[in-house]
């Protein structure tokens, strides 16, 4: 640990916004900055300390852009040999940003070189500024007004259990009994497991914890309740994640949305929205079975009587990527992609009533030619340059980015091409718990609802150049999240009391390997599986 002398450092933090704090004691001012580094296991040495001051001194934003140094810092090799940040570490940092930030966009602006280069961004905001939402959420919910946080933990509440507050890692110093404390995970090279808030860290023991529904992630923010032992370490007995949010009347569900994301088309709720992952363009027997998949719905898709429109104009059909089975062909050149593309787009040209009345959603996949490297998580909408036969075919063509948000009437669908479920467990700091639930897809879905995150999992294995696109603010009405795992089909459960009691969630298997796709009717909130095989 390092200390700071009130009497040296008293102007640097007024520089940074924090004139407003009592600067006396000297140890509330380290905490105060220090947090930022602590909430991600990084310890800040007085030299880096300084130069930070030199640095931003002036500077409004000085919060935000200490958040995008840490997540660059973690991208230094070998930074995170002894999670120390020094002062050549910081200068390197800004080094970097500045000459990023200073480099000249391409002359030419329809080259291929320019379509497919990463846009200039600001990277992920830190674990901390999701708490600060995730804690917001928690602290409006009655259970704690006063707390009842061990009903919660326990998975009733029938009012007999004693009212307890939140707790806080300062606070926990020689005070014994149960706590119950919100935070988020962190985990060490080492293997060990902590737990951070607004004041610090406190190790954890999970062995014998009891856990709720859900993976529980470096960067995950859970409720714990635990023990103090001598040596200060909690003991956990329940780890939970947080709650959902309270709904009634007077405080109605707020819309759902990708943070920062545009809205995507509104479709009618009173017809179908077919959802296919992995169409494989390159691929004969996966057009084959698209083209016979579209010629039923072309002929399920005509007028009943010659005074109403044709039924087609209920269909939506919503097309994930990878658009092409091989890893990197469609990252090899425009008219490699543009083809892929062409031929679909004479496909849909042989089916009328398709194409003129019904909508097409494209969500690209992580294999697909984009802005930016395939290691995104979140992507742009397929660049016009490759579709352009495709919009011209089509009456209603919607490219949409991924994640992709778009209305069906009155209710809001979320659709992520990514395998989630893999990168989740993958990251898992333990197995979930089987004994409660033994439905992985639920675990995933429970997890990526209650921390309001479609990728859950820790900053560093993710990349995103808009990463409030992953967050969401509310439960939507569907999710899917396509990926190439197995089909799975979790529908609105009012009686859970859950995360999902009203979303339809759902996985349309890969239909380049294996034919399948998902119907859902939005009226009737259901969803179902499809699948066709052709002979060879």
């Amino acid at each position: 640990a390092w200390r700071l002398r009130a009497k040296e450092f008293a102007p640097a933090f007024s520089h940074f916004g924090l004139s407003h704090i009592d600067m006396a004691p000297t140890r509330a001012l380290q905490r105060k900055v220090s947090q930022l580094f602590r909430m991600r296991g990084w310890q800040l040495r007085p030299d880096a300390m300084q130069r930070l001051y030199e640095l931003l001194n002036g500077e409004d934003d000085w919060e935000s852009q200490l958040n995008v140094l840490l997540h660059e810092i973690e991208q230094l090799p070998g930074a995170k040999a002894d999670r120390c940040v020094d002062k050549p570490m910081v200068e390197r940092v800004f080094a970097a940003s500045s000459a990023a930030a200073a480099a000249p966009p391409p002359d030419d602006p329809a080259t291929p070189e320019h379509l497919l280069s990463p846009p200039t961004a600001k990277p992920a905001p830190p674990p901390a500024s999701h708490f600060a939402v995730v804690r917001a959420r928690v602290r409006r919910l009655s259970y704690f007004k006063p707390a009842r946080s061990r009903a919660i933990l326990a998975g009733a509440d029938d009012g007999a259990p004693p009212s307890v507050e939140l707790s806080r890692t300062g606070r926990l110093l020689g005070r014994k009994g149960k706590h119950i404390l919100l935070g988020v995970l962190t985990a060490a090279d080492s293997g060990a497991i902590a737990l951070a808030d607004e004041d610090g860290s406190v190790p954890l023991d999970l062995t014998g914890a009891h856990k709720t529904v859900g993976f529980f992630t470096a960067s995950a923010v859970v409720l714990v309740e635990g023990e103090m032992d001598d040596s200060g370490v909690l003991h956990v007995l329940t780890l939970a994640q947080p709650p959902p949010p309270e709904l009634s009347a007077a405080t109605p569900a707020p819309a759902p949305s990708l943070g920062g994301g545009a809205a995507g088309p509104t479709l009618s709720d009173g017809g179908m929205t077919m959802v296919f992952s992995d169409v494989w363009l390159d691929d004969t027997k996966t057009l084959r079975r698209l083209e016979a998949v579209l010629r039923g719905y072309e002929a399920a898709g005509g007028a009943p009587d010659e005074a109403s429109p044709p039924v087609a104009e209920l269909f939506s059909f919503v097309f994930c990527g990878s658009f092409c089975s091989a890893p990197h062909a469609a990252q090899e050149g425009r008219s490699t992609t543009q083809l892929l593309f062409r031929r679909l787009a004479e496909l849909l040209g042989r089916l009328p009533l398709l194409r003129h009345h019904s909508h097409f959603l494209f969500v690209p996949g992580p294999a697909d030619a984009s802005l930016g490297p395939q290691s995104l998580l979140h992507r742009p909408p397929l660049a016009n340059v490759f579709t352009a036969e495709l919009r011209g075919t089509l009456e209603h063509c919607h490219l949409l980015p991924n994640p992709a948000r778009f209305q069906l009437g009155g209710q809001t669908a979320i659709v992520y091409r990514e395998d989630v479920l893999t990168r989740t467990k993958l990251a898992a700091l333990a197995p979930p718990n089987i004994a409660e639930c033994d439905d992985v897809n639920r675990h995933l879905v429970e997890t990526m609802l209650l921390q309001g995150h479609l990728c859950p999992v820790p900053l560093a294995q993710t990349a995103s150049y808009a990463p409030s696109a992953l967050l969401l603010d509310a439960a939507p009405d569907l999710l899917v999240v396509a990926g190439r795992k197995a089909q799975f089909n979790l529908q609105a459960d009012a009686a859970s009391g859950g995360a999902r009691e009203g979303t339809v969630a759902f996985s349309p298997g890969s239909f380049g390997s294996s034919g399948k796709w998902m119907v859902y009717r939005a009226a009737e909130r259901v969803a179902e599986a499809s699948f066709l095989e052709l002979p060879d």
